[in-house]
Order: structure tokens, then sequence, then C-alpha cells
């Protein structure tokens, strides 16, 4: 076995003496110092390239393979800018595999900006893609105020709309942040409810 070369150094005042072993692959052979001892093939390499990179395309459909489809570009001509807000979202699935629908207020414009019978429409396209199965709705009433409430005409016709399609499926409905007017209702419609 050949003999270990030493190092030494200094730390601190005091001299310390370390072995350095022989280690089977050095880096130092991966050093050339002529450009003749690069490598056979790579001139062969360079007599095929042209110097022109080009884009590779991929024959693959990764999106197809997880499940993805093409967005739905006509949901945006269509209903507008009420996409693009943010009011309904699919949030993913809970614990149980359904699918859970949420609803903020906070995001709804002001009254006199939107079409409330646009959201109706759009509301229910969304939810139409996912009734057929259990779902789960959560409004966030947090954010509500004078300029952006929905007035009491739109929830009636809302109600009337959801027939028992949407309702058959629906296995929760949560209210975050509710106002006493709310939990008022809530306890008042409890009954008719179930």
């Amino acid at each position: 076995m050949a003999a270990n070369n030493k190092k030494t150094f200094n730390v601190n005042g005091t001299t310390i003496e370390l072995d350095e072993p022989q280690l089977q692959f050095d880096d130092d052979e991966l050093l050339y110092e002529d450009s003749d001892a690069v490598g056979e093939g790579d001139a062969e390499f360079d007599a095929e390239f042209d110097g022109s990179l080009s884009a590779v395309q991929f024959d693959e459909d990764f999106e197809g393979e997880l499940g993805l489809s093409e967005p739905d570009f006509s949901i945006l001509t269509k209903y507008g800018d009420i996409p693009k807000l943010g009011i309904v979202d699919v949030s993913g699935d809970d614990s149980f595999g359904r699918k859970v629908i949420s609803i903020s207020a906070c995001r709804l414009p002001s009254n006199k900006s939107y079409d409330h019978q646009l959201l109706l429409q759009y509301l229910l396209h969304v939810l139409d893609q996912y009734v057929q199965n259990d779902y789960v709705l959560v409004y966030f009433h947090y954010g509500l105020n004078s300029d952006n409430k929905l007035p009491l005409s739109w929830l009636v016709q809302a109600y009337k709309c959801f027939d028992r399609k949407y309702k058959k499926n629906l296995k929760a409905l949560y209210i975050v942040h509710p106002t006493n007017f709310i939990k008022i209702m809530y306890s008042c419609m409890k009954v008719f409810i179930r």
C-alpha cells in the first residue's frame, strides 16, 4: 500500500498533521492540458453539428395522462369577467373524496357593475360539473357589504333554480363568518331545510 501524504494545518497556534488518503480516482485525471486529448468521437460530433439549435417537440400528452383537459376558453367569453373574479372556486376534495366548492362573498363586485343573472348562470354552470357526485359547498360571508350585497329577489330566484338535481348530492353546506341575521334566519328556517 502506498504511503499517505501528510497535510499540516495551523489552527489557533496549534499545528495539526492530517493524513490525506490516496483516492482510487483522482480529480487531476479529469483535467486535460491540450485539446487533442479530449476524445476521439468529438471530431465526428463537430462535423455533424451545424451550430443551430431547434426546439424539441414531444409527442406525449402529459395533460391527457394526468386527466387534465384543455381549458374551456368559451367560458370567459360567455360569462364575461365573472370567472376571473374567483367568486366560485373548486377547492379540491375533502377527506371523504367529495368535491369542495367555495363561494366567496368578498370577491363579489359592486352591484352596479355586473349582471346578477350572469352570476347565477355561471354558478349553475360550475355546479353542473359536480352535482352528479357528492359535493360540499362552503360559503365565506366575510367581506359582504352594502355595495356588493345581492338583492333578496336574486336569492329567492337562485333558490328556485336549485332543483332536486343540485340538492340531492349536496352533503354539507358550511357558512363561514355568518352574521347574527344569518344565524337567526338559519334557526327559523331549520325546520324547513331538513
